[in-house]
C-alpha cells in the first residue's frame, strides 16, 4: 500500500458528514509528500454519508463498474492491487464474468457483513473455511496467517487444480506444506499487484 491517513468532518451533534483520504506515492530515497486522494461524498455521488446511502452504494459495486474502479483504485492508495483485476469488462467470457463477480462479493460481503457465519450464508460458500481458519496453529507468526487466510478465501471460490489442492492441504492441515508450496504466489501477488487466477494462469 502507499501511505495513507484520513480526515474526519463531523456535525456538532456526532453525525460524519464526510471524510478525506490524503496519500502519498512512495518512492526510493525520497520524502513523503502526502496529498488529497479523494473525498468519500465526492468519490461516490452520495449526498449525505449514512448507512442508508452506503446500501446502494454496495450494490453498485457489485456491478464491477465505474464504482468498483474508484473503490479498488484506493484500496491500496493507488498501489496496484487485485481488485483491479475484478472490474467487469465488456470482453469478459462467461465464465470469467462469474468468477469476477463472485470476487467482488466476497469482498463486498467483507465490509458489510458483521460476523463469519453471516459472510458464509451472504457469500453462499461452497464450504465453510470457519473450522479451517480455527484450526491455523497460533505458533506461525501474523504473516503466515495472512498469506493462509488470502490462499483459503480464493481457493473457496476458485476452480483452478491449485484452489482443490490448498483446500486439500488445509483440511489435512499441513499447513507448513501449503506455505511452503503456495506461498510465494501469495507474496508475489502481492507485489505485482494482480490476483492469484492471474497468477496461476500464466
Amino acid at each position: 500500500n502507499n501511505p495513507a491517513f484520513k480526515t474526519v468532518t463531523w456535525h456538532e451533534n456526532g453525525e460524519v458528514v464526510d471524510f478525506d483520504t490524503f496519500y502519498a506515492q512512495m518512492s526510493n530515497g525520497s520524502s513523503l509528500h502526502y496529498e488529497l486522494g479523494y473525498s468519500f461524498r465526492s468519490l461516490y455521488a452520495l449526498n449525505k454519508l449514512s448507512m442508508e446511502s452506503l446500501i446502494p452504494l454496495a450494490r453498485e459495486l457489485l456491478q464491477g463498474t465505474k464504482q468498483w474502479t474508484s473503490y479498488a483504485k484506493w484500496y491500496t492508495a493507488t498501489y496496484p492491487n487485485d481488485l483491479n483485476s475484478f472490474a467487469a469488462n465488456a470482453s469478459d467470457s462467461p465464465s470469467v464474468a462469474k468468477q469476477k463477480a463472485l470476487r467482488r462479493q466476497q469482498y463486498v460481503c467483507g465490509v458489510t457483513i458483521q460476523s463469519m457465519e453471516s459472510f458464509e450464508d451472504d457469500l453462499g460458500a461452497k464450504a465453510p473455511l470457519a473450522p479451517l481458519v480455527k484450526a491455523v496453529p497460533k505458533t506461525l507468526d501474523v504473516k503466515e496467517h495472512m498469506v493462509i487466510a488470502r490462499l483459503l478465501r480464493w481457493a473457496e471460490l476458485s476452480e483452478r487444480p491449485e484452489a482443490f489442492d490448498i483446500l486439500r492441504l488445509a483440511e489435512q492441515h499441513h499447513w507448513m506444506e501449503l506455505l511452503q508450496k503456495y506461498g510465494p504466489a501469495v507474496e508475489r501477488s502481492w507485489e505485482e499487484g494482480i490476483s492469484l487466477d492471474d497468477f496461476f494462469q500464466r
